[in-house]
Parts: C-alpha cells; sequence; structure tokens
C-alpha cells in the first residue's frame, strides 16, 4: 500500500501508511537479535524485506 500510494503522488498518506506499518510491526516481532522468532521467521523476512524498501523511497537511503 505505501508504495503503491508512493506511485502515485500522494507523499503524506504513504508517510501515514508506512508509519503506522512499522508500528504494527515493532507490536508484532521482536526486535533482532532480542526474542524468539519461532515459526514466523519466514513473515519476519518479508516485513523486514518491505519495510525497508518502503522506508528507502518514502524517507531517503539515510533512514533505512
Amino acid at each position: 500500500m505505501v508504495l503503491a500510494q508512493y506511485q502515485l503522488k500522494q507523499q503524506e498518506e504513504a508517510r501515514t501508511t508506512l508509519a503506522k506499518g512499522l508500528e504494527l510491526a515493532n507490536m508484532r516481532f521482536p526486535k533482532a537479535g532480542k526474542g524468539n522468532l519461532d515459526d514466523q521467521w519466514h513473515d519476519w523476512i518479508y516485513a523486514n524485506a518491505l519495510m525497508g524498501e518502503a522506508k528507502t523511497r518514502i524517507q531517503g537511503p539515510a533512514h533505512r
């Protein structure tokens, strides 16, 4: 959704969606190196990759 909003030049909406997504990811997954992902490790990989790409596009490479 974030990248679609970004492509549609809806920057403010994309930033809001990104912030909500980061908040949800932080609530669902433990920080890297802390806690156990158990069987959610593949979800963590996908979420990290997509959030990293979205952050780079929306906030720039320095925020990744």
